[in-house]
Order: structure tokens, then sequence, then C-alpha cells
């Protein structure tokens, strides 16, 4: 009998304990792995604030804006309207910045599309993401432009400023004519091509060319004052980066496709 008691024991000594198993375990884990069992054991990662970059932002823009309709909006206007209005490709550039209006009408079907979609329980692509972003985004810059464009009620370049040499603001009193500040075009431009900067980092670059171009055609044909361009570049950069934000990456954890930004 004891030796049966003393053979029972000796095998207890040999089984490893919880402790020098977990011990064990943790030694033959590669270290990535160990860093992502840490991060886990910490619960989810906050993003840093962005709101003192926002304030920075803000504050630089509305001085730029300030400083636009001081000393930029009459002058650039009228040389513009003296120098370039008979160029050939000023009326080939109206006609292509009018076509732009085409982006909201594609963003809203996108955006039904997607919803039927949903509707139906099919789980969308995770390559359609940013696209999704894009059109939420659009469909935001728009109201904004709408709102804000009653909000201050300025005149127009052409025609109220060049046919009636008329410069004012009608605050909340937005009428035909009196509708140009921020510039819709630049707004929303604007917030496609900043949640392409937060998604796509390599398109980077491109979509600075592009919002450039933009702004340059814009002010060389007189659809928009100097300021009004600078203020659409702000209010659409705040859309994209906050809808990046609010909707792009919990949806993206959700998916394990991570974030991009």
């Amino acid at each position: 009998m004891c030796n049966v008691w003393r053979e029972a024991e000796a095998r207890l000594k040999e089984w490893p304990s919880p402790h020098s198993s977990h011990r064990n375990i943790m030694r033959t884990m590669p270290e990535e792995s160990l860093l992502v069992a840490a991060d886990a054991s910490q619960g989810p990662r906050t993003r840093p604030s962005e709101i003192g970059r926002w304030l920075v932002f803000a504050s630089s823009s509305t001085l730029a804006v300030l400083v636009a309709m001081a000393r930029l909006d009459l002058p650039v206007a009228a040389f513009v309207s003296s120098n370039l209005s008979r160029a050939p490709l000023y009326g080939l550039t109206t006609r292509v910045l009018g076509t732009l209006s085409l982006v909201v009408v594609l963003a809203l079907t996108f955006l039904v599309a997607a919803g039927l979609s949903a509707l139906s329980g099919r789980r969308m692509a995770s390559f359609l993401r940013t696209p999704l972003l894009c059109s939420w985004s659009v469909l935001w810059a728009l109201a904004t432009t709408i709102v804000l464009k009653r909000l201050f009620g300025r005149s127009s370049i052409d025609p109220v400023r060049l046919a009636r040499s008329v410069y004012d603001f009608h605050p909340f009193r937005g009428a035909w004519g009196h509708e140009a500040f921020p510039s819709g075009t630049t707004t929303i431009a604007s917030a496609i091509l900043s949640v392409l900067w937060i998604r796509l980092q390599p398109s980077r670059l491109a979509g600075a060319l592009l919002l450039a171009v933009i702004g340059v055609a814009l002010i060389a044909t007189n659809s928009h004052w100097v300021s009004d361009i600078l203020a659409g570049l702000f209010f659409g950069t705040c859309v994209g980066w906050m809808t990046a934000r609010l909707l792009g990456e919990d949806h993206d954890a959700a998916d394990g496709t991570g974030t991009r930004s």
C-alpha cells in the first residue's frame, strides 16, 4: 500500500503545474504574438485627440478667408474679367465645372444601392467601405453648403458684381445671385479628397493636385471669389475628416480590415 502511495505522489510531481505550463507557452510564443496579446489585455485603443489640430486649422482658415475678402476678392475678380473671360479655355472650363454636379447624383445612387444591399442581408465588401464614406461625405457637404449659402447670402461675381456692381451680404436671406459663400464645388471636392487622404495614403499627392486645379479653375472663370474657395476648402475638409472618424474606423474594426490612416 505504501508503494502505491509513493508511486502516485511521484506522478503528481511530474505533472506540470498551470503556472509552469503558462510560462512554457509564453516562452514558445513569437514576440509579435506576445505584443498582440498584451494589447488585447489592455482593452481597445483610443485615438489621440485631434481637436487641437482642428482648432489650428479653423483659426488659420478663418484668418485666410478674412484676408482674402479684404485684399484679394475684388482685384482678382477684376483681373479675370478683364484678361481671361475671352480666353478659349474659359468656356470649356465653365462647362467642365458644371458637370461636377453629377458627383452628387452618383453618391446618392451608390448610397441607395448600398442600403438596398444591406436590407437584403448582404455584407458589404471591405473595398467598398471607402466609396461609402466618400458618398456620405458628399451628401453631408451638400447639406452644409446649402445651409451656409442661405446663412451668409453673399453676392456672386457673375452676374451680380459684373453686371450690377453689387458686392454685399444678405445674412439669413439668401436668394438668387446671393449664394456664393462658400463654394459648393470646393466643399464637395474637399470632402471626398479628405476621406481619400485619410483612407488611401498613396493618393494624397494626386488628390491635392486635383483640388488645386479645381480651385484655380473656379477662380479663373469668375465662378467664385477667392475667399469662397478657401471657405469651401475648410468646410469640406472638416466634413471628410469627421466622416472618416465617425463612420470609418469602428466599422473597419468590426470587419477586421483595420484603419488605413
